[in-house]
């Protein structure tokens, strides 16, 4: 039975919520996965905090042309799932991008960044971000390494003048401390 227009409407009206809520939005090729892998990638990355879904190329589109981003009709060819990820991009890309490997079926076309649409390179760039906690060590790493050695130049002077001290008053007979 063919839906109504106002069944249409809610659908398009959902795509919409679910655009302007994405940092990006990932566009995928399913053709040949099995179902139950579709619900385990979804449900992963529901965890995450993005939503896996497959919808009409038209209809995205479509909501796409409303929010005045261009759509890019060379993505939005054959069966596509789109992954919108709302909050961690680089855990769930990493999370999207562990699937692609080991189903091997599943196929990332493009993605929907802002204004712009990343495709090829880009994309892998997308999927090889380092997440939130790698990044922060990566930046505390940076921090503390410079501080470090900047403490290790301070005290070197006052090892040199306690070594001097010991060495001296072991050339005077005097008992030393451990």
């Amino acid at each position: 039975m063919p839906k109504t227009r106002s069944e249409k409407q809610a659908e398009l009206d959902a795509m919409l919520e679910e655009l302007r809520q994405s940092q990006v939005i990932i566009l995928t090729e399913y053709r040949g996965l099995p179902v139950s892998d579709i619900n385990k990638i979804r449900g992963q990355l529901r965890a995450k905090g993005t939503t896996f879904s497959v919808a009409k190329n038209t209809l995205m589109s479509i909501a796409l042309e409303q929010l005045g981003n261009a759509a890019p009709d060379d993505l939005l060819q054959g069966p596509t799932a789109f992954a919108f990820v709302h909050d961690d991009i680089p855990t769930s890309t990493r999370l999207l991008n562990q699937f692609v490997t080991e189903t091997k079926i599943l196929t990332v076309k493009g993605a929907i960044l802002g204004q712009g649409v990343l495709r090829g390179d880009e994309v892998r760039q997308l999927l090889d971000m380092p997440t939130r906690d790698q990044s922060r060590a990566q930046i505390a790493g940076a921090v503390t390494g410079p501080l470090q050695q900047l403490v290790g130049l301070f005290q070197a002077p006052l090892r040199e003048i306690a070594f001097i001290v010991q060495q001296r008053a072991e050339q005077l007979g005097a008992p030393t401390e451990a």
